[in-house]
Formats: structure tokens, C-alpha cells, sequence
């Protein structure tokens, strides 16, 4: 069983790297549908549409106009996300979404950080090598 370290991890929108990446986390749902009827013993469900949505963590960087700067709310990316870094025969999860919402955390013993907070026109789909 193979396992990976999440210190190579890389988060592009395109072909550009979002700098001062710390982690990112992506989740795909799908929502359910009950179609039980009376008579019915037990619950029974429908699937229904597919989503998914998850969210960026970096060390704030202003100077990364072409990573971090596009990544504002309301703009729609491209991601492609390499949990164990992005070399040949690595997988990655890739796919458009929308940017939701845009944080920075402020604390005085802390580096800068933002937040990117997103939502899928659908899952990610997951590539593998």
C-alpha cells in the first residue's frame, strides 16, 4: 500500500503555483433524494447532484499577483491540486470552481495567513497516474 507526504503538496490555478501554500483540503458530495412511499418499511434514496466545494491555506503573499491574486471571490479558476506534488506520475484532483470567499488571519506571533475558500461546478475528479 502506497502512502504520501503532504509536504510536496501544490495547488495551481492553471499552470501557476499558488505561493506559501500550507494545505488545502477538497470534499465531493452528492446530495440524496428520499423517494420512500407509504407501505415502505424503511427509508429509501435517490442519488441526486453531484458537488463539491473545500478551501486554500497560505502564508499571505501579495507579490504572488498571478497565483494568490487571482484568487478572489466571485472568480472562476481552474484548479489542479497535487497532494504529493506535482511530478510525473502523481495524482492530482482538477477541476473549475468558484471562488466563495477570500480570509487573511492576522495574529502577532504568526505569519500572515489567507484563505480560500471555493465551490465546484462539480466534483473535482481525481486523476491518477
Amino acid at each position: 500500500m502506497a502512502t504520501y507526504h503532504g509536504n510536496d503538496g501544490v495547488v495551481m490555478n492553471g499552470t501557476v503555483a499558488i505561493a506559501e501554500l500550507l494545505n488545502f483540503e477538497h470534499t465531493n458530495t452528492v446530495d440524496t433524494v428520499e423517494d420512500s412511499c407509504a407501505g415502505d418499511a424503511a427509508k429509501t434514496r435517490k442519488t441526486g447532484k453531484k458537488d463539491g466545494s473545500g478551501s486554500i491555506d497560505c502564508h499571505f503573499d501579495p507579490t504572488n499577483t498571478t497565483g494568490q491574486g487571482t484568487l478572489v471571490e466571485g472568480a472562476s479558476v481552474t484548479l489542479n491540486m497535487y497532494p504529493s506534488g506535482n511530478q510525473s506520475g502523481e495524482g492530482k484532483l482538477s477541476g473549475t470552481v468558484i471562488i466563495k470567499s477570500v480570509s487573511y488571519k492576522q495574529d502577532q506571533d504568526q505569519i500572515v495567513g489567507a484563505t480560500f475558500s471555493y465551490e465546484g461546478y462539480c466534483p473535482l475528479a481525481l486523476v491518477t497516474p
